[in-house]
């Protein structure tokens, strides 16, 4: 907003995923297909989830998962839907023609005297009917597996990867040195970035040393 306020857009009289955005998460499911043995394709849905970060009703920036259905998938992958100008309503395309097929496609909902009534999709439905919510939180009070040793123990953090390597503070082995020369080497080994760098330097063997040395630096 310019002001540093977090404004709420995505709301139950708004919409959660674009038209647009459902059309994006079922290409992106189709392309991640999740195996399946009770099935008689072999393939059934998706693990893919989409993950939107948005501004909730307390002018937080919030998280929230979703899924689109298998229906969406199946719409999609067959061509029967397009987005809409109003990105809370997902469009059907044209009748059939000789070269494409197009089912009719019905939804339910309660009219404006509380009676539930099918109508057709066609030409626009509500997106909310191609949505899973998917459930995710995170813990009050954080505990994370590997905690980073802070600047006032005297050792400092190890740099972070992915960084301009010409910074004044780069990934090398004086930065491990100064990190495992001090006292509390096993608060050394708790910060992720220092085991991802030994982890790529190819000096240990990734089945039987590497989870040992982690398993000193890990919180219990």
């Amino acid at each position: 907003t310019g002001t540093g306020k977090v404004v709420c857009k995505r709301h139950a009289n708004s919409f959660f995923l674009s038209s647009l955005e459902c059309m994006f998460a079922a290409d992106a499911q189709n392309a991640h297909p999740c195996a399946s043995k009770h099935s008689p394709t072999g393939i059934f849905g998706s693990r893919l989830v989409t993950v939107v970060a948005s501004g909730d009703a307390d002018h937080q920036v919030a998280p929230r998962a979703f899924q689109v259905s298998n229906q969406c998938m199946a719409m999609q992958k067959a061509e029967v839907i397009e987005p809409s100008t109003d990105p809370s309503l997902m469009r059907i395309v044209n009748p059939s023609t000789s070269a494409q097929f197009v089912p009719d496609v019905l939804y339910r909902h309660k009219n404006e005297y509380g009676a539930e009534v099918t109508e057709s999709a066609k030409p626009t439905f509500p997106v909310d009917y191609l949505l899973v919510d998917v459930a995710c939180g995170f813990p009050k009070e954080a505990r994370p597996m590997f905690a980073a040793p802070s600047a006032a123990a005297g050792t400092g953090a190890f740099p972070v990867e992915n960084r301009d390597p010409r910074a004044s503070d780069p990934q090398d082995w004086r930065a491990v040195h100064r990190l495992l020369g001090a006292a509390d080497q096993r608060a050394a080994l708790s910060d992720f970035h220092l085991l991802l760098f030994l982890a790529r330097s190819g000096l240990w063997d990734m089945q039987a040393d590497f989870p040992a040395l982690c398993a000193l630096g890990a919180r219990t």
